[in-house]
């Protein structure tokens, strides 16, 4: 397959103006915004009060007084507003960004490596005429414009798949080990059964942030009891649907599943949430097809 370029039309951005905003948001997400800087943007989560995931997002600092969140399109309104509650005594402005056509996904699987397991929670970024460069992983990276123009890139990429774009990006995002959280998905998962912890997006030596007791408590003093396993499967999974159940080889109920991510000419991708002793093992549909698991190298605590 060639390389593309496509809009992410499901993608959005929230911009935070004002003073020491990322001082702000330190106090705000799981990642630690100290190590934000002008080449690297950072991965994390906000949490309500009980350590329960409202959204993933990407931090991207273009200033001390600009800092771009990206997240999903349909958390963008309810984080926006969940922000803004404690941003105005900062005076921090809180807006999403209204264009659909800003965000392009550029995706090369020909020059895919390990480089793109998401593991460390660091994202290099670049800024040149008033477009960033999101580099997610070895073989794929985000091209944002800032005024809301579409990115020169999209014009420029050869063998464009225009139709197909959006859902061999998602694909690539499950395979990398990371799983974007939606509407569906808000205060249903701790960080911890989303691999969060795993994978960069929650620093346990920053200091206090929403949740953050509740989520260090897990941490420190238990075990998740599940966690989040990607797989490919073959036939059977055309018809798969949220909360279908997983089951191991005896055909015990040991998960579900919570999404998947089709597209021409590549494996089915299934993300579920499995007993946590299930990680980097197979499962069965209720049909009896093997979804294979792809397997991180996660160190569990």
């Amino acid at each position: 397959m060639n390389g593309f370029a496509c809009y992410l039309p499901d993608e959005a951005m929230l911009h935070l103006r004002g003073e020491k905003v990322p001082a702000f948001l330190q106090g705000q997400l799981t990642c630690d915004t100290r190590k934000l800087s002008n080449s690297q943007a950072l991965m994390g989560a906000l949490c309500n009060v009980k350590g329960r995931v409202l959204t993933d997002l990407t931090v991207v600092q273009l200033s001390d007084t600009h800092v771009v969140l990206r997240l999903r399109r349909s958390l963008a309104p309810r984080i926006a507003e969940t922000l803004l509650r404690y941003a105005q005594f900062s005076r921090i402005s809180v807006e999403v960004d209204p264009s659909d056509t800003a965000i392009v996904g550029v995706l090369d699987p020909e020059s895919a490596t390990n480089a793109d397991l998401v593991q460390d929670g660091l994202v290099p970024v670049s800024l040149s005429d008033g477009e960033l460069y999101l580099q997610r992983g070895a073989a794929y990276g985000e091209r944002i414009s800032l005024d809301g123009s579409t990115p020169a890139s999209l014009a420029s990429q050869h063998d464009a798949a225009i139709d197909d774009g959006p859902a061999l990006w998602s694909q690539a995002m499950l395979r990398s080990g990371h799983y974007a959280v939606d509407l569906g998905d808000v205060e249903s998962f701790t960080p911890q059964t989303l691999n969060y912890d795993l994978t960069g997006l929650v620093a346990f030596d920053k200091g206090c942030y929403t949740g953050q007791e509740i989520v260090a408590r897990l941490h420190y003093k238990g075990r998740s009891k599940k966690r989040l396993q990607i797989y490919e499967a073959d036939n059977g999974a055309e018809d798969l649907s949220r909360d279908a159940s997983l089951h191991n080889g005896n055909g015990d109920v040991v998960g579900r599943c919570l999404r998947k991510a089709s597209a021409d000419g590549a494996p089915t991708l299934v993300a579920g949430e499995v007993q946590s002793e299930m990680l980097n093992e197979a499962v069965y549909l209720v049909s009896g097809e093997q979804l294979r698991s792809l397997d991180f190298n996660y160190a569990l605590e």
